[in-house]
């Protein structure tokens, strides 16, 4: 039998730094945070995750649209820009988490994965179930991106994938709901801790593109159900 990852209990809610977002535009992101070095919604992604401009860039939407959102001035034409942002900065989290420094996410690199750096972080407890690495990670090389996936089957069918095969900046960026996939509202949805298989969701247009990405990926499949019940969908 398998094992439900929610309980019914499990509150329909965002974080504190996604209190909002979506009031946000594109247009107030990049005006505000102003700096000639600074990122933009378009080219935030996970590959900086120690910087400081992504640091800034994080802080300065968060805090805009949650002040946007106390004024009450709501603007729900701007729903994928919160999509977007949320997703990018959980899994900007999750290199935190797994101590990925920006070197380390290069085109070139390869994750650091081995046996004793993660025995010791077991030890520790720093590092959430959901993030622990598989096997397949600790024998195959592969680049550090993969490591941030918080679903093991999704991280476990990309290593089993020859890298030539995709393109593996099309399925990140579509997974973070850019270029195609994004006129569907598609990618992937966080709505609580970027580690916690129980907050995510996958949307229809990210399914049907990348099925082989989540096969066997029975946590997001009933995460995405819960969230999709939350609305009234299902």
């Amino acid at each position: 039998m398998q094992t439900r990852c929610y309980g019914p209990s499990l509150p329909y809610t965002c974080n504190d730094h996604q209190l909002g977002t979506a009031s946000l535009t594109l247009s107030d992101v990049v005006g505000r945070v102003g700096e000639a070095e600074s990122l933009s919604l378009n080219s935030f992604t996970a590959c900086e995750p120690d910087s400081e401009r992504t640091e800034s860039f994080m802080i300065r939407f968060s805090t805009d649209a949650r002040q946007r959102w106390i004024n009450g001035a709501p603007q729900t034409d701007m729903l994928l820009s919160l999509v977007q942002f949320n997703t990018t900065r959980a899994l900007v989290i999750n290199a935190r988490l797994l101590g990925i420094a920006s070197e380390f996410m290069l085109p070139e690199a390869r994750s650091r994965m081995h046996r004793h750096v993660v025995d010791d972080a077991k030890m520790h407890g720093s590092i959430p179930l959901s993030l622990q690495p598989t096997y397949l990670q600790l024998t195959t090389s592969h680049h550090a991106w993969v490591d941030i996936l918080p679903f093991p089957e999704m991280r476990d069918n990309i290593l089993r994938r020859n890298e030539d095969s995709y393109d593996k900046k099309e399925l990140c960026r579509d997974l973070r709901g850019f270029q195609d996939v994004a006129k569907g509202l598609g990618g992937m949805i966080i709505w609580g801790e970027a580690w916690d298989c129980r907050a995510w969701e996958v949307t229809e247009s990210f399914a049907s593109k990348w099925a082989w990405v989540i096969r066997d990926c029975f946590q997001l499949q009933e995460s995405t159900q819960y969230w999709r019940s939350a609305r009234g969908e299902i």
